[in-house]
Order: C-alpha cells, then sequence, then structure tokens
C-alpha cells in the first residue's frame, strides 16, 4: 500500500500551508508523532506586530522539534504530523476557548472573560499567547476577532480534524493508537553538583494522559 501525505490548512496572509502529514501505507506501528509548536513560517503582517520578534520566537518555538519528529518516524514507521503555523499565531495545544479575551479589541460584550477555560491564556499563554517572561506584552497592538476566527478556522480547526482522523484510523487497524506530542525546553538545571539532569522527560499529565505502565 502507497503511503498517505497530505498538506492541510492554510497560514492566514500566506499561501503556506499550516500543516505536513504522513501516514506510512503499511501502517507498521500504532503511534503518531505531533510536532504542533514546531512551526516557523511567519507571515509579515505578524512579524511587524511584535514588539521583539527574535526573542519572541525563540521562547515560544519548540525550535528544531520537528528535525526529531522527522528521524524518529523514519527510523520507526510512526505517523507524522507536523504544524507549520507558528505559535506565536495560535497554539495547537489550546482549546479555542482558552482566549485572554483583553487582547481582543472587538470582543463581543457578552464572552464571558474569566473562566477555568482560560486560566492559561490569563497567565499569558492561551490561544494566542500575549506575555512572555523576560518580555512582557508580545504584541504591540490588540488582535480583531475576525483575525482570531480566521486562524482557527484555517489553522486550528483543520489541524485537529488531522489529528483526529488519523488516530481514529490507526486505532481501527490496531485496536489501540498512541499519540506523542513532541516539545523542545531549555536545559534542566542541576538540583546539585552531583546531579545529572534529564534529557528526556516523558510527560503524562500527572497520568491523565497515559497509563503509568505506558509511561515505564
Amino acid at each position: 500500500p502507497k503511503d498517505f501525505a497530505e498538506s492541510g490548512g492554510i497560514i492566514p496572509g500566506t499561501r503556506a500551508a499550516a500543516y505536513s502529514l504522513v501516514v506510512r501505507g503499511d501502517v507498521p506501528i500504532p503511534v503518531l508523532i505531533a510536532a504542533p509548536h514546531a512551526g516557523r513560517h511567519y507571515p509579515d503582517a505578524l512579524l511587524s506586530k511584535m514588539r521583539d520578534g527574535e526573542y519572541s520566537q525563540i521562547r515560544l518555538e519548540d525550535r528544531l522539534v520537528d528535525k526529531i519528529a522527522h528521524a524518529a518516524a523514519d527510523q520507526t514507521g510512526a505517523g507524522l504530523l507536523i504544524s507549520h503555523a507558528p505559535r506565536a499565531m495560535i497554539d495547537l495545544n489550546r482549546a479555542t476557548d482558552d482566549v485572554d479575551w483583553d487582547m481582543i479589541a472587538d470582543a463581543s460584550p457578552d464572552i464571558v472573560r474569566h473562566s477555568a477555560a482560560n486560566r492559561r491564556a490569563r497567565s499569558g499563554l492561551g490561544l494566542v499567547p500575549r506575555r512572555l517572561p523576560g518580555l512582557g506584552e508580545i504584541w504591540n497592538a490588540r488582535l480583531n476577532e475576525a483575525e482570531l476566527a480566521a486562524r482557527i478556522r484555517q489553522i486550528h480547526a483543520p489541524y485537529h480534524s488531522a489529528l483526529a482522523q488519523t488516530l481514529q484510523y490507526l486505532r481501527d487497524k490496531w485496536g489501540a493508537a498512541l499519540l506523542i506530542d513532541l516539545h523542545s525546553m531549555p536545559p534542566l538545571k542541576k538540583a546539585h553538583k552531583d546531579d545529572v539532569p534529564a534529557h528526556f522527560v516523558i510527560g503524562d499529565r500527572f497520568g491523565a494522559s497515559a497509563s503509568d505502565r505506558l509511561v515505564a
């Protein structure tokens, strides 16, 4: 069977695809590797609104983690889903209601601005990141609601549709499916002089996203 490959969604203001997906035709393992914060395609209009674009890009991106994802997929046969849209534009690991409405210039007046749904947004890292340590406000102007809706429609919705359909396909083939969401972060600091910090950290949302046996 032939490999399946597609590019989908579109980054507003460009002709660039929001993501790319590859699944091997023989489906050798029921695993999908995803890199939702790997995007590095910045439209000029987005960069012009950033107070310090270079700083923000480095802090928001899981820089070059897509290279690791490609290598892992090549060696194992896992499916591969890579975001090309930058996290600065929209965070694909956030729900669409995880919004800091104070950064939306023309937000509807009846929107519930403070709820459990947008708790992370109010800390600065919601669906559209707003603040970063060491910088403060990322943007020099507020976003309008139409721009936000376009990002959700053209990036977030297609990406998550591809993610859900691929996991369903793997489950239909194997009876189970595993999503490995790849991220990168600064090196961990030593807790003491003889400490050897981990180079790889397996996160499972405190047991909510995977069983202890699987993580072990």
